[in-house]
Parts: C-alpha cells; sequence; structure tokens
C-alpha cells in the first residue's frame, strides 16, 4: 500500500514539474518547550483537474547553530536529494533541485539588500 502511494505521489509530483508548476517551500520552527528547531519542506502545485495539493516532503530536526541562508540550503538540499532517493525518481529528473535554486537564488538577493 505505501508503495502504491508512493507511485501515485510520483506520479503527481512529476507532472507538476513538468508543466513547470511546482513549487518547493521550507519552514522552519522552534518547538520552544522542548527547545528543538525542526525543518519540514512541502510541495505545491496544482493538478490536471484544477486543484491546489500541498504535500509535505519531510520534517527533521534542525541542528544547525544558526539558521542562516547557507545552513538552510544545505539541510534542505541533502532532505531534497534523499527524498528524491527514496521515490526513486530518475537520474536526470532533478526538478526539486531547480525549485530549490530557484527560492534560494531569490533568498541570497534579499538578504544581500
Amino acid at each position: 500500500m505505501a508503495c502504491a502511494k508512493r507511485n501515485e505521489l510520483k506520479y503527481m509530483l512529476q507532472e507538476a514539474a513538468s508543466n513547470k508548476a511546482l513549487t518547493v517551500s521550507p519552514d522552519n520552527w522552534t518547538d520552544n518547550h522542548r527547545r528543538i528547531c525542526y525543518m519540514g519542506a512541502t510541495a505545491h502545485f496544482v493538478d490536471e483537474n484544477l486543484t491546489y495539493q500541498s504535500i509535505d516532503l519531510f520534517c527533521v530536526e534542525f541542528r544547525e547553530a544558526k539558521k542562516t541562508a547557507e545552513n538552510i540550503y544545505e539541510v534542505l538540499l541533502n532532505h531534497i536529494i534523499d527524498t528524491e532517493k527514496t521515490m526513486k525518481f530518475p537520474d536526470d529528473f532533478v526538478f526539486f533541485h531547480s525549485c530549490i535554486f530557484v527560492f534560494f537564488s531569490i533568498l541570497f538577493v534579499l538578504v544581500s539588500v
């Protein structure tokens, strides 16, 4: 059952990426009670039925001392690559990477201003 769901999600993500309709957004938050920082990433797109879709890709403990753009980028990229491997996308299909690079290109411009 998990394999079938993974294949369904993989198809949806590949379809959205091939239509240039995929956005990946990171999210950082802190559990103040336990003093643990987390980082997650979500894929957003509109499917062929014009229905908004949002898929959580991962949620991990953010262990870096500072939440700099560089640290966020590194953690996000490593976990995106792990997600690609887990879902067994073709080697030449790197849509997450392109979404991440666009996001961080904008982020680095904003940080430098």
